[in-house]
């Protein structure tokens, strides 16, 4: 059965937005868990989460990986581990790298997992 959600008015023009919650990797640790909308972005190779949530939760720091922006410039960021949780109520162990904005990225190292279908015109995002 398909789980349906509007596009994100946020965003102009809207976009396909899912609330994911984010916690510690660790089952009996994963107590504290935040909620967020997440922009799903197919143009992002690994998903995105402000730096304050990351913060917030605690999320360890595992790696660092080299990083390039869209306009060609490259940085070095920290990894971070982290659960994500979805509204199929599926959930995923995922490296985080953090952004100085207050938006959420959902990458394709999330997005390729799932089966989406976009409706544009209608302004829906459906997980099938």
């Amino acid at each position: 059965m398909a789980l349906t959600f509007g596009y994100g008015t946020e965003y102009d023009p809207p976009a396909p937005v899912l609330t994911v919650a984010v916690s510690l990797p660790e089952g009996a640790a994963a107590e504290r868990t935040e909620q967020i909308s997440a922009l799903c972005d197919s143009g992002a190779d690994l998903t995105c989460l402000p730096a304050y949530l990351i913060e917030a939760l605690g999320l360890l720091e595992v790696d660092e990986v080299q990083v390039e922006g869209y306009d060609g410039s490259t940085q070095i960021k920290p990894l971070y581990a982290a659960r994500l949780s979805l509204p199929d109520s599926h959930s995923h162990l995922v490296r985080i790298i953090p952004i100085s904005s207050g938006e959420a990225l959902l990458g394709r190292d999330v997005l390729n997992s799932l089966r989406l279908e976009l409706n544009g015109p209608q302004r829906r995002l459906s997980l099938l």
